[in-house]
């Protein structure tokens, strides 16, 4: 099964040790082959705005970072037919341009789950179905993407 990851999930990667949310987002990511991540072209642009705007990293340990994501999992384009899809689903859907561009190009990859805190949990579109990785009680499409990671 493919999973993409949204840009929170990322940053929770490189919070500092203890910190729950960044515990379960590196639990998640040594579960999960890297085979089945993908991860959005915009995530990864909003990974550094946040890093560099936000966080006030330097940014030569951003790009690092940066370079090690798009070195280690597959990194899904934004085209125009993901932007036309995303403009759709703005129109349709009500979500932001940004959110939908990476709902779109999770669905252009084939994935089943996109990990996302700050979308709604539970949306579903084009066989993309959100699921918050950190909400109290575990969604079931996340328990067989794990079962299917271990077994």
């Amino acid at each position: 099964m493919r999973v993409a990851f949204d840009t929170n999930i990322l940053v929770y990667m490189d919070s500092r040790l203890g910190e729950p949310r960044g515990e379960i987002a590196r639990n998640l990511l040594e579960r999960i082959p890297a085979s089945s991540i993908i991860l959005p072209a915009q995530v990864l642009g909003e990974f550094v705005r946040v890093g560099v705007f936000k966080q006030r990293r330097p940014i030569p340990e951003v790009r690092r970072r940066l370079l090690q994501w798009i070195d280690g999992y597959s990194v899904v384009a934004t085209t125009a037919q993901i932007i036309t899809q995303a403009v759709d689903l703005v129109e349709t859907r009500q979500i932001s341009l940004w959110d939908a561009i990476v709902v779109a190009s999770a669905a252009d990859a084939e994935c089943r789950i996109l990990l996302s805190e700050d979308m709604q949990a539970g949306f579903s579109w084009a066989g993309v179905t959100i699921v918050d990785p950190f909400a109290a009680t575990r969604d079931p499409l996340l328990d067989i993407l794990l079962a299917d990671a271990s077994g």
